[in-house]
């Protein structure tokens, strides 16, 4: 079986007719969403194939059934529901490889009746592939003359199955997206007050629903008593007074506040802490407007988390066409493919290592996606690219009034995190006494807010990511060994690109071909000169790199075959290597400090932004930032810009 971590690379060139059928393709469905969608892509397919009929559909998880999504029967699209798939051509696709039956292949597959019904003669399924690397589907073509072996058919669907798996993932985050609108919308609604109105001899009038929740009583049962059951002894002598017009001390006439310590009964001896309103609302008629002190808190708390859940997916959504699968077939990266695979089902701890640029949160979420989790949420934390002073409330959360700007509540990452995953990035610049904290919860699943001494409990999988030697960090004192040992259950090492030359051109491919409609420019093929370059280069910066590389490139060319020359390889790190002076080498620290303190100077300071240091240096601000601490590198005067 093909691992299904695994995407083939592209062709090297498309033909003028392939062009023609792709850009008919991709008019045809650039405004169309959801079901619009399959009734643009298939009909244009099957015209640019010219074949009779196309098709998508998604497998069932035992991968023995399938469901026709969208069927284009010559005429219109219709939904055609599920199929036994183990008697059809679609059953070749379940290993993720492509099928073709150029011919007769009724013959080969003689049990398949809906063949026979539309006198089907050639079939072609191309897989589809999900943003965690995995085949759920395919796109298919049938027709009732054969079908002939041209690479523009793979090419063409290949397009739309990319396409229309893309499509299939936007339309189930925004039905995560609804979901979690509407679980967010029953919370509100179920934190409504409680609301009861009641006469001058104190009967209850008006029971609303969340009265009938808070006090666990039907309206009908409540409207038989007074008021008084609900009420502790002094609230019930304070209303009292009110309703006989000898309000309390400090009560008003019209609409008051209850008192700080005010307490109602759910039934006799059972109180509770409430706040809210006594208040006259007609003529020998009161209401009271009451709120649970500690449920109001815990419904505080989950409307945070789901708003911030939902954050993230409307973010799922908004990234996932740029979504990066994972390219290559390097005997390097099929061994990190074989440990994703081991220990994504399990639980365990993974660390993640490897040199900044080689796709250490990709692996993270192709962990995440294909264990048990993976309907929960990935919860990132980049421990870099945040102050020292404020890395326990990112993760951990704080109490209103915990410190100086803490004016409200806040939920942590691993409390956010309860249920699904969380990811702390670059885990090595986690400050020595926080480690501590993150090994009780690795331990004890349990933490505390700032400024919050009651424990909590959570279910979460860590994975950890660096491109330190943590090791070294141990034996350093800047690392606790316990901690160490506690993240490195799994220790998955990433190959840096030098060690997967294999990979270079197909990721190359693969980003110029996701990069050039977003940059306005045609792409068809790699210049053979330009791709033994590629080849041939070290790659310091890793898959970044190339990326970064390979949409200049783009930038600058004029033309869809691609040409990279030798200066835009290595060129920001041209002035690391004119830095070195005659007298001998520098020391990697050293050229790195000064390359760095000579990118602040020029940027006057800033950081960020298309003038900042991190610009100038291509590498991202956050990395940046670390390298500064490593480094004790501080800016200009006045310190770096936000």
């Amino acid at each position: 079986m093909k691992n299904p971590l695994r995407r083939r690379p592209a062709r090297d060139q498309a033909t003028p007719e392939e062009l023609h059928a792709l850009f008919r393709i991709v008019s045809s469905i650039s405004s169309a969403t959801g079901e619009d969608f399959f009734d643009a892509l298939l009909p244009s397919m099957a015209a640019a194939l010219d074949v009779q009929y196309a098709f998508v559909s998604i497998f069932t998880e035992d991968a023995e059934r399938m469901e026709v999504l969208a069927f284009w029967n010559g005429e219109s699209v219709v939904a055609m529901g599920e199929y036994d798939m183990r008697v059809t051509p679609c059953s070749q696709l379940v290993d993720g490889v492509a099928f073709h039956c150029p011919r007769a292949v009724r013959d080969k597959f003689p049990k398949d009746r809906h063949l026979n019904a539309i006198n089907a003669e050639s079939y072609r399924g191309v897989p589809m592939i999900g943003p965690d690397g995995r085949h759920f589907g395919h796109v298919a073509v049938i027709d009732t003359k054969p079908m002939p072996t041209e690479p523009r058919f793979v090419t063409i669907m290949q397009l739309c199955a990319t396409r229309s798996a893309a499509e299939l993932h936007r339309i189930r985050a925004a039905a995560e997206l609804r979901e979690s609108e509407q679980r967010l919308d029953r919370v509100l609604r179920s934190a409504m007050d409680p609301i009861v109105t009641f006469d001058a001899e104190r009967r209850v009038c008006l029971f609303n629903e969340s009265a009938e929740r808070v006090f666990a009583l039907s309206a009908e049962e409540a409207t038989r008593g007074t008021i008084d059951r609900f009420l502790a002894p002094e609230l019930r002598d304070a209303v009292a007074q009110y309703v006989a017009g000898k309000s309390p001390p400090g009560w008003g006439d019209d609409s008051v506040w209850l008192p700080a310590n005010a307490m109602c009964c759910r039934a006799p001896g059972e109180g509770f802490l409430v706040e809210g309103t006594l208040s006259r609302s007609g003529e020998g008629e009161y209401t009271l407007i009451i709120r649970d002190v500690n449920e109001r808190e815990d419904a505080l708390r989950e409307i945070e988390r789901l708003s911030q859940q939902r954050e993230y997916l409307a973010e799922e959504i908004r990234r996932h066409y740029c979504f990066d699968h994972i390219i290559g077939e390097s005997p390097a990266l099929e061994e990190v493919m074989r440990q994703v695979e081991r220990v994504a089902p399990t639980d365990a701890t993974a660390l993640l290592c490897g040199e900044s640029g080689t796709g250490k949160e990709l692996f993270a979420r192709a962990i995440h996606a294909r264990s048990s989790r993976s309907e929960k949420p990935l919860i990132k934390v980049d421990c870099a690219s945040l102050p020292a002073t404020l890395i326990e409330s990112e993760l951990f959360g704080h109490e209103k009034g915990a410190f100086t700007g803490a004016d409200r509540k806040r939920i942590g990452r691993f409390e956010l995190a309860d249920g699904g995953t969380i990811f702390l990035d670059e885990i090595g610049e986690l400050p020595l006494d926080l480690q501590p904290r993150l090994l009780r919860v690795l331990q004890d699943q349990q933490f505390e807010r700032v400024g919050e001494s009651t424990p909590k409990s959570v279910d979460v999988r860590v994975l950890a990511a660096t491109n330190r030697d943590l090791a070294s960090l141990v034996r350093e004192g800047r690392f606790r060994e316990d901690l160490y040992f506690r993240l490195a259950v799994f220790p998955i090492h990433l190959p840096p690109l030098r060690d997967r030359r294999g990979d270079v051109l197909p990721l190359a491919e693969h980003f110029a071909q996701a990069a050039a409609p977003r940059l306005g420019r045609d792409f068809e093929r790699i210049e053979s000169r330009s791709a033994a370059r590629l080849e041939a280069y070290e790659w310091p910066g890793n898959v970044r790199e190339l990326q970064n590389v390979v949409e200049r490139a783009l930038i600058m060319s004029s033309a869809s075959t691609l040409r990279i020359d030798d200066p835009l390889l290595g060129s920001t790190r041209e002035g690391v290597r004119a830095d070195a002076d005659d007298s001998g080498f520098k020391t990697l620290r050293q050229t790195e400090r000064a390359q760095i303190a000579r990118a602040l100077e020029q940027s006057g300071g800033v950081i960020d932004g298309p003038d900042g240091a991190a610009a100038m240096l291509d590498i991202n601000p956050s990395t940046l930032r670390s390298r500064m601490r490593k480094l004790d590198l501080r800016p200009a005067a006045g310190g770096p810009r936000e």
